[in-house]
C-alpha cells in the first residue's frame, strides 16, 4: 500500500495550497466491503483536543481520491491508513512540507480522527 499511496501524495504535492490552509486530514471512505477511498483536505482550523475535527474545507482532493481494495474490517484499515502516513512522514518525499502544518490526522468522514502529527 506505501508504493500506491506515496505515488499518490506526491502528486497532491505539486499542487500549491491555499495560504490559510494549517492541517491536514485523509478522509477515508467505505464504499463497500474491502473497498475503500482516501481523500487529503485541508482546513483552516486545527484544535489538537477536537478528534472529530469539525472544519471548512479550504483544499480537497476529492477529483483524485485514492482508490485501496484490502479485504479489511474499517478498523484494520483505519490503521493501515495510519501507518502508512507514519511511514511517508518519516520517509517521503514531501514529509517535511507536510509536518510545517500545525496538525495531520486520518479517520473516516462521519467518525472521529485519529491524530497523527502535530505541532
Amino acid at each position: 500500500m506505501y508504493k500506491k499511496f506515496e505515488v499518490w501524495l506526491d502528486r497532491i504535492m505539486e499542487q500549491q495550497f491555499p495560504d490559510d490552509m494549517i492541517a491536514i486530514c485523509f478522509n477515508l471512505y467505505e464504499s463497500s466491503a474491502g473497498h475503500y477511498f482516501i481523500e487529503l483536505v485541508g482546513t483552516d482550523h486545527f484544535d489538537l483536543e477536537d478528534t472529530g475535527w469539525i472544519y471548512d474545507e479550504v483544499f480537497d482532493t476529492s477529483r483524485t481520491l485514492l482508490n485501496l481494495e484490502y479485504d479489511l474490517e474499517w478498523e484494520d484499515m483505519l490503521e493501515k491508513v495510519v501507518s502508512t502516513v507514519k511511514e511517508y512522514l518519516q520517509y517521503g518525499t514531501n514529509a517535511t512540507r507536510l509536518k510545517a502544518y500545525q496538525g495531520i490526522g486520518a479517520g473516516f468522514v462521519e467518525g472521529d480522527v485519529e491524530i497523527i502529527y502535530s505541532k
